[in-house]
């Protein structure tokens, strides 16, 4: 591939968007197919589903796979389980993470010549799609997908709040508010409601649970040195 020019290079598609698999990606900024893939795993939340890759399993893997098979586009092992399809936001990732200087030359030419440039069997797209108004209404929608996922995750996103209620800074601040706290925490609340979403949230919890359990330890010798002075106290009035 790499003797190929890329503007000669046939365009891959999904959902009507240019895409490239992780091999062609590494063939092309000249790095291992095992680089790309440790550096999505590790960079895994900066890349969002539908805006910057598609994860193909299961009927839409086989499907691809057949196409693709069928106009001789690429070439996927039989029994891969999963197949990743970077777009061109997903390829300009991996060429910031990568952070050399043939990455960034090869995604300038990606960039201009294959993910913005038209691919040629469109025409047979729009034929298998229903017609010219069907093709142009799912290009719309897919331009928009992303967008919309992007919303969609946002809208779903819970929210998380302690909020500072008036005189709770004062009450704190009192021996009774710190051993309070042991029994009614708004951190320790917090903490609870992010394990009860799925957060592992294990280390914090500990954390706190030990300076609890220190502030129970403090105010125990406290009393005891308290009730011990009175002893003396009283003892000492016999003299």
């Amino acid at each position: 591939m790499r003797n190929i020019a890329i503007d000669k290079l046939p365009i891959t598609t999904h959902c009507n968007i240019p895409v490239m698999t992780t091999e062609m990606l590494a063939d092309l900024y000249d790095t291992e197919p095992k680089l790309i893939r440790q550096n999505y795993q590790r960079n895994a939340d900066r890349f969002i589903e539908g805006k910057h890759c598609f994860k193909l399993i299961g009927e839409e893997l086989r499907a691809f796979k057949n196409e693709s098979s069928q106009r001789g586009l690429l070439n996927i092992a039989p029994k891969v389980s999963h197949l990743f399809l970077w777009t061109a936001r997903g390829a300009a990732r991996h060429a910031k993470i990568l952070e050399t200087e043939k990455a960034w030359e090869v995604f300038e030419k990606l960039e201009d010549c294959y993910f913005d440039r038209k691919p040629a069997n469109v025409s047979g797209d729009v034929r298998l799609s229903g017609g010219a108004d069907l093709s142009k209404a799912t290009q719309v929608i897919e331009k928009f997908m992303p967008a919309i996922m992007e919303a969609i995750k946002l809208e779903d996103k819970k929210e998380y709040s302690a909020p500072l209620k008036p005189g709770y800074r004062s009450l704190i601040h009192s021996p009774s508010g710190v051993l309070g706290l042991t029994e009614n925490s708004l951190l320790m609340n917090l903490l609870n409601q992010l394990q009860e979403d799925g957060h592992d949230v294990s280390g914090a919890a500990a954390e706190l649970t030990t300076m609890f359990c220190y502030i129970v330890g403090v105010s125990k010798c406290l009393r005891d040195i308290q009730t011990h002075a009175e002893y003396i106290n009283d003892k000492a009035g016999f003299f």
